[in-house]
Order: C-alpha cells, then structure tokens, then sequence
C-alpha cells in the first residue's frame, strides 16, 4: 500500500497501523486552562511590551552614530579649504563630548546597543583630533587621507554592531521586523480557552518500539516516547523508523517530543501532535546528537556536552563520518516528513531536527555548515527543495 503521509486521512492512517501489527489506543490531546500560566503569560506579555522599545533603542543608536559620520565627513572635507584648523578641532571637540554625554545616558538605561561602538566612535574623534593637531604644519591631502581612513573604520564597525545586536535578539526568538505580528500574538495568548485547533481528540499512542528502533526522549537511558501522536504522523513515525533500520542501521531515536503545551494561537502542531523534534539517534555502537548545536573541535572546552555532530568530521566504524551519517539520516527523514528544518534554520533549531507532516509543500531547510554554522545571522534562510543536495 503506497501512500504519502500528506494525503492520509485519520481513519486510513489507523486502519494502516492496525494492519501492520501495531496496537492504536485512543489518547486525545486537550489542554486547560492554557493561557493560565501566571509566569509564562507574563513573561509573554513583556517580552511584546519590550520589542518596540528595543527597536527604538537600536535605531536610536544607529541614528546618532550615523549622524555623528556625517559631521565628520563634513569637518573632513572643509579641511582643504579652512585655513585655521582650530575651528575644525573645536568641532570635534563638540562632537566628543556629546558622545561622552550619550554614552553616560545609554549606560544608565541599559541601551542594548554595545557600549563597545560608542567607546570606539569616542577613540576615532580622539583620534582625528590628534591628526589635526599632529598634522597642523602637514599636508593637508595626508590629513584627509588619514581621516578618511578612521571614518570608513569607524563605518565598518557600525555596521557589524547594527548586525551583531539584529542577531541577538534573533537569537532570542525575537524577529524585529515583526513587533506588531509579537503584539497580535501577546494579546491573544489571554484569551480564556484555545482554538479548537489547538486540541487533538484524534491522537493516539503507537507503540514505536515495534519497529525495532527505540524511541527515547532525550537520550539514552531516556523513557520509551509513544506520543500522544496524530494518526497520520504516527504513520509517518512507523515507515520511517522502520526504513532507518534497514538502510542506515539505526537502533535508537532520541526525541524531545511529540507534542507540548501551545505556546500561541498559531501553535498547532506540536499541541495536535502533528510534528516531532528529534536531537539525535544512535548508530553502529555510537550516540550522534545535536546537543547544544555548537561546532566545537575536540579538546576544546564543553566539546563533550555543547558540540554538534552535524559537524563532526570523525569517522565512525564503517568509515562515514558522524557529520556524514547525519546527512544520511535526514536524506532518509525526508521521505516520509513533509516539512523538515533544524541547524541553520535559525537559533530555536540549531540543537534539534523539527519534522512534521502538515505542510504539503515539501522542503528541507537545514542550511548549517562548518564553513557557516549559523547562516541566519547574516540572512534568513530560504526553504530548500526536498530532492537538493543537502550541505555537506
């Protein structure tokens, strides 16, 4: 019987598992009172609260050091023409300790934005007026230059700041270009009862064990993860188990759930059971796993606990290497589940493989690599097409 998971129905899922053996029971997944989470609900509530203020901040930043630029360019280019230099170095005086002065306020705010660029605009204006003053009897042309230079330092380094604070609060799940979508969300997590969608009263438990291949949350010596599942995932759960088995010789699956308490309104595939986070799997006597999704070299700090091997270049008994026999486990994942993203995707997924089987456009988005391990901070990362070559 060939099927896609995508175009099961639920009864055609159960009546499959039925068929091959497995025991189904009925166990629906309903959640109460789930927006009654004191810490959680306002933990939410701030985080919506603090984004536009955040961005504010960050502009803010961005606005003043550029604008400072401008001065500078502008004291830089009148240097040929002005004949006492003293007024140039009094305007930069003035700029100094207006940077001074902003420093001191975004330091007692708590500004998010790195007191590190701000101390370095500071050095570059000390720095230019040490020119001028070291270059007053000089070449003007060899002034400029040497300004001009500082500037486009100085610019660079704005720059990777602006990136480098976008980053962070990527890294915190935090999309600044979506304030108004955070907000929408806040206020409908207080909401007394979830969409019915949120709820599955058609998941079931499926003894996975079944196939031969433990599935165990979290790792080894983890309990036995039966779900609650739905149907159709349990479906795709089975055939892939059961193919990882033959082909790649796998004997465990470590999982981190198949559902979980929604988080939003929009949270429907991991409170339905519809989707499933997997940190790793074991293979020919070894454990490969996600872990905290870092790319550590052995010998180097937190390399047993913190290090990925979706980048481990070390060979495993049968001459793959682990960072091989990774690829090798998603190539075959991606048979069976419709949506698959993990390292690279972005920060949320760099330490575990998210697959489900509700989008019908099928793609795999792990785009980490040794030579860019976290692709999303310089962009966000496009869907690749299930048959494309998966990054080696």
């Amino acid at each position: 019987m060939a099927f896609e998971p995508t175009n099961l129905t639920v009864e055609l899922a159960i009546a499959w598992l039925e068929g091959a053996g497995f025991r189904v029971r009925n166990s629906p997944l309903v959640w109460h009172e789930w927006s009654n989470r004191p810490r959680a609900r306002e933990a939410r509530e701030q985080a919506a609260a603090d984004l536009p203020a955040q961005e504010r901040q960050i502009e803010e930043f961005v606005r003043h050091q550029t604008g400072l630029l401008l001065q500078i360019n502008e004291i830089i280019s009148s240097i040929g023409q002005a004949r006492d230099r003293r007024t140039q170095i009094g305007r930069l005086r003035h700029l100094l300790q207006q940077s001074r002065q902003a420093r001191n306020q975004a330091h007692r705010r708590s500004d998010p934005a790195s007191e590190a660029s701000r101390t370095h605009m500071l050095a570059t204006i000390e720095s230019l007026i040490n020119t001028l003053d070291g270059a007053a009897a000089g070449d003007p042309r060899a002034t400029l230059n040497r300004m001009q230079s500082l500037v486009q330092h100085l610019l660079a380094q704005l720059n990777r700041e602006r990136s480098a604070l976008r980053t962070a609060a990527a890294r915190n799940g935090v999309q600044l270009r979506n304030v108004s979508e955070q907000a929408q969300l806040n206020r409908d997590m207080l909401l007394d009862d979830p969409p019915e969608r949120l709820d599955n009263p058609e998941a079931v438990t499926v003894n996975f064990q079944q196939t031969g291949v433990r599935v165990q949350f979290r790792g080894p010596g983890g309990a036995m993860d039966n779900g609650p599942v739905d149907p159709v995932l349990a479906v795709a759960v089975v055939r892939f188990l059961e193919a990882a088995r033959a082909e790649l010789g796998i004997e465990a699956v470590y999982s981190s759930g198949f559902n979980r308490p929604p988080m939003g309104p929009h949270a429907g595939y991991h409170s339905q059971g519809k989707s499933w986070d997997i940190l790793g799997f074991r293979v020919l006597g070894a454990d490969l796993h996600l872990r905290r999704g870092l790319m550590i070299e052995p010998g180097q700090p937190n390399f047993d606990t913190h290090h990925s091997d979706w980048f481990d270049t070390r060979p495993l008994s049968n001459g793959r290497t682990r960072a091989g026999m990774m690829r090798e486990f998603v190539a075959v994942l991606s048979r069976f589940f419709g949506h698959i993203i993990g390292p690279g995707h972005d920060a949320l997924h760099d330490a575990h493989f998210h697959a489900d089987t509700v989008d019908h456009q099928v793609s795999v988005d792990i785009p980490a690599t040794r030579d860019n391990p976290r692709p999303y901070a310089q962009h966000h990362s496009q869907p690749v097409p299930r048959d494309s070559r998966l990054p080696h």
